[in-house]
């Protein structure tokens, strides 16, 4: 099993389910300024549910042992990132949960760290092993 891979797909499935909520039942018995505000998390939420996927993918690929702990632990960073950011605003938004958005921000510089984890992990000389 690749949990990376599975939470991904995952999260893209929510955002398209989220997605169709919000524009057949919610989007008409909310303020635009809320419904721009769940359209961000929804973005938010696909876009990244494609890059954990994208990075679940390639570790099938035969990867250093180093550089598979470096990705599968930025894969885990974006998606506590992306569960902090968007589901804080869903829950927010869509439940009057005021104190839910506190935890926005904390999603947002979890984030921010899962693309300085990649980065470097960009920049991290991996020792190119023989596969034959």
């Amino acid at each position: 099993m690749n949990p990376i891979l599975f939470l991904g797909a995952l999260l893209g499935l929510m955002s398209v389910i989220m997605g169709a909520y919000t524009d057949h039942v919610v989007g008409v018995n909310i303020t635009s300024t809320a419904l721009g505000v769940l359209a961000t998390a929804l973005h938010y939420q696909s876009l990244y549910s494609i890059l954990i996927a994208a990075i679940g993918l390639a570790l099938y690929a035969p990867l250093s042992p180093r550089l598979t702990r470096y990705l599968t632990m930025c894969a885990w960073v974006f998606i506590i990132g992306i569960i902090l950011f968007s589901f804080s605003i869903y829950a927010s938004v869509l439940t009057n949960a005021s104190g839910a958005v506190r935890l926005t921000p904390v999603g947002g510089i979890t984030l921010i760290l899962g693309w300085l984890l990649l980065a470097g992990t960009g920049l991290m000389k991996v020792r190119r092993e023989r596969l034959i």
